[in-house]
């Protein structure tokens, strides 16, 4: 089946129309800001292959079913979206959205089923290192040779923050004025899967570089703009950046260093950069990366010893 994604703005659905209509507007506002607009994409792709008008359609169609038809209904969409060639990531996080809207409609006592279709096995980390150390310096040498000033500070900063402090693309897009304090050396964030935020400190390089784009900055926004970061081109100059375009231009920055990176991979090349400096300390780097569960920065660990090719250069020596 193939149809065009319903529209997000079709998602924007007033509290005075019918119960799936209020339900869906109760789930996402029930949703933090960073997961809010990618669920309403995924409920409004999940309408697209129903063929439903919009993303209240949908979810009527989700309370409406029976425990069978439904976990039918989800593993036909999960075949579909397989067949579709769609990362295990999106098609994961997809029907973890729909999981949620179930969940809420059940508590509401809307529906009495729950979905039982797991997601997909995540495979481990393919590469955990990025672009490394040597890679991050190139990239920012290339960033501050742009000829506009205002970019080449921007994407230093950008390049600053996710290798430096490990944050995640979107931690960096979502930064207002107000979130940081360049005399203290603080800066707050919202991270991942978080409803509040927390502070980090500012080590003197980063805060040398979001000085620098901070001034470039004043030149292309209004005063009530709020965003650090902003676009400084097109149509969409002087407002807040896309997590798109961040990827966008690390992919391009990479590109002119002749290094496969993207902004996820500054992360990872930080994360290893810790265990390095820190001997290994899994702890520190945990609080770094700010992981919840330690598991995960034990594979930057494994991968960053690389402990399976030395078991397997001893066995080799055996014969």
């Amino acid at each position: 089946m193939t149809t065009a994604l319903v529209p997000i703005a079709q998602t924007a659905i007033a509290l005075n129309e019918d119960p799936a209509s209020r339900l869906f507007s109760a789930w996402i506002a029930s949703q933090t800001a960073n997961t809010r607009q990618a669920y309403a994409k995924d409920i409004a792709s999940f309408a697209a292959y129903l063929g439903a008008p919009s993303a209240a359609a949908a979810m009527r169609r989700l309370v409406s079913t029976d425990p069978g038809d439904g976990n039918g209904l989800l593993l036909d969409y999960r075949t579909y979206m397989s067949g579709e060639g769609l990362s295990t990531a999106t098609i994961n996080r997809r029907l973890s959205a729909i999981r949620s809207a179930v969940k809420l409609a059940r508590t509401l006592g809307h529906t009495n089923w729950k979905p039982e279709i797991a997601g997909l096995k995540a495979q481990s980390f393919r590469d955990t290192r990025g672009p490394g150390l040597e890679g991050t310096r190139e990239l920012i040498s290339i960033a501050l040779t742009d000829g506009n000033r205002a970019v080449a500070a921007r994407d230093a900063a950008f390049i600053r923050l996710m290798f430096d402090l490990a944050l995640r693309r979107g931690e960096c897009v979502g930064l207002d004025i107000e979130d940081i304090d360049l005399a203290g050396r603080r800066i707050w964030i919202l991270g991942k899967g978080r409803t509040q935020k927390e502070a980090r400190t500012l080590p003197d390089k980063t805060a040398a570089a979001l000085t620098a784009w901070i001034e470039a900055r004043r030149v292309h926004v209004s005063d009530e703009q709020r965003a650090v970061f902003v676009s400084l081109s097109g149509r969409g100059g002087g407002q807040r950046i896309t997590g798109r375009s961040v990827h966008r231009i690390i992919a391009s920055i990479g590109d002119l260093a002749g290094i496969k990176t993207r902004p996820h991979g500054l992360r990872h090349a930080s994360i290893t950069a810790a265990l390095d400096i820190n001997n290994g300390d899994v702890r520190a780097a945990q609080q770094h990366a700010r992981h919840a569960n330690p598991q995960t920065t034990m594979k930057y660990d494994d991968n960053r010893r690389d402990i399976a090719g030395s078991v397997a250069h001893g066995i080799s020596a055996l014969v």
